[in-house]
């Protein structure tokens, strides 16, 4: 996909998206997000070029950013353009999909001369993929950057016909389908008894089962009287199980709850699907809401089965 040659001299008096950026030298910003957007194009700017090369590898001469068999598959070529401009010229700049699967974030972190529209440098991951191979054209260069166990950063080493570094104008990614399930602490936890002494309770007594192939620390949410909140008070092994008494005596509801990978919401609930399932009605949320510090809503829970305990189904703990 061929980029136009850009006349400096025609250049949009642009405003700058971040305020503070060095003057001259490559300048550091902090971390701003662009994430393509299938079909939508921005105001004339960077990378609004005629059609170049893209997965097949036919555009012009000294452009050839296309995947071969050990960079994987083609997913997605994205042109660096302005995004947004008022009457004062571009007032944001960003990746734009130009070919494949809108699946990629891209994360300018460096800009030449503190020039918003010149980014040289960028992090970026893929949504489903292993990006294995990127390549960068601007100036009428090209530059790559390849690693088979994955690519995450990209610093380029572009020029422009006249030997001076240059921007990147637009990114091809290859790479391989992700198919590696994230490791996952996978509870559950069930009543088991009471724990009783001098016809006394003293608390009620749990078993959680980790079915995932990750440890994890977890917590607890209980309504009783008196009712109960913790917050990583105990550890369980990858497929093992462990042990935990709460100050309660007949509970009528409650939950375990954990932090873990974002990847592992396909196969678990987390709290804000909890929390939304049941309505903000209910007695137990009422009481993580208002009563906790509260569970974070990426957090993974699950119900503690056997509730609520009455004395038609109180076991008494035989620890002897």
């Amino acid at each position: 996909m061929t980029d136009e040659t850009r006349d400096d001299e025609s250049r949009i008096d642009r405003r700058k998206l971040l305020r503070g950026a060095g003057a001259t030298g490559a300048s550091i910003l902090g971390l701003y997000a662009f994430t393509g957007t299938a079909g939508a194009r921005g105001p004339p700017g960077r990378g609004n070029g005629s059609p170049g090369r893209g997965p097949d590898g036919d555009g012009p001469p000294g452009q050839s950013c296309n995947c071969d068999e050990t960079d994987g598959e083609f997913i997605a070529k994205y042109d660096f353009e302005c995004i947004e401009e008022d009457e004062d010229g571009c007032v944001e700049w960003g990746f734009v999909l130009a070919e494949g699967e809108d699946v990629v974030n891209i994360e300018v972190v460096e800009v030449k001369d503190g020039d918003d529209s010149e980014p040289i440098t960028v992090e970026f991951e893929a949504d489903g993929y292993v990006v294995q191979s990127v390549c960068a054209y601007g100036g009428r260069d090209t530059d790559t950057t390849e690693d088979e166990d994955g690519v995450e950063r990209f610093e380029t080493d572009l020029t422009n016909p006249g030997g001076q570094q240059a921007a990147i104008s637009n990114l091809t990614f290859c790479g391989v389908v992700d198919d590696e399930d994230p490791e996952c602490a996978d509870l559950e936890a069930e009543y088991t008894c009471t724990v009783e002494e001098d016809d006394q309770i003293l608390g009620t007594r749990h078993l959680v089962t980790n079915n995932g192939d990750k440890e994890t620390e977890f917590g607890w949410a209980i309504i009783d009287s008196p009712d109960v909140f913790r917050v990583d008070a105990r550890t369980v092994d990858a497929l093992g199980t462990q042990v935990f008494t709460s100050d309660s005596s007949s509970p009528i509801d409650g939950v375990v709850w954990w932090e873990d990978d974002e990847g592992c919401d396909e196969i678990l609930t987390s709290y804000a699907e909890f929390r939304d399932a049941r309505g903000e009605d209910d007695d137990l949320i009422t009481y993580i809401e208002e009563e906790t510090a509260g569970i974070p809503d990426e957090a993974y829970v699950t119900e503690i089965d056997g509730y609520p305990v009455t004395d038609d189904n109180r076991v008494i703990c035989n620890d002897e």
